[in-house]
């Protein structure tokens, strides 16, 4: 074989590899420019999908209203609980008092005057 026809046979694959790969190329771009018309076609339905979405979210906050009677209920028990917390250091507190009466009634007894409480 004769070097000239060595060199035309591998610009022939060559080009056939070439040509198969443009063809490949060419059929993906035509699919995604119908598939950009096809979205395009639609954009009135889409904005209507989106504009209805958009009222169903604002609609479904919570009213100020709503918002602050939540908020006094939770006062409303963390006053009870307070409250609860409050009557029972009172009568820790009571508790500890006459134990520190004790106690100071028991080192009185125990110093030079000797009372009795």
């Amino acid at each position: 074989m004769e070097p000239s026809t060595i060199a035309v046979v591998i610009i022939a694959i060559v080009n056939f590899f070439g040509g198969v790969l443009i063809k490949i190329l060419w059929s993906s771009i035509t699919d995604l420019r119908d598939d950009n018309k096809a979205i395009r076609g639609d954009g009135k339905a889409l904005s209507e999908d989106l504009h209805e979405l958009a009222k169903l979210v604002a609609g479904d906050y919570v009213k100020r209203s709503e918002f602050e009677k939540g908020f006094d209920k939770i006062y409303a028990k963390l006053d009870e609980v307070d409250a609860k917390i409050m009557t029972r250091f009172d009568g820790l507190f009571e508790e500890v008092k006459k134990k520190v009466d004790k106690s100071e009634c028991h080192e009185r007894s125990l110093g030079p005057d000797r009372r009795a409480c």
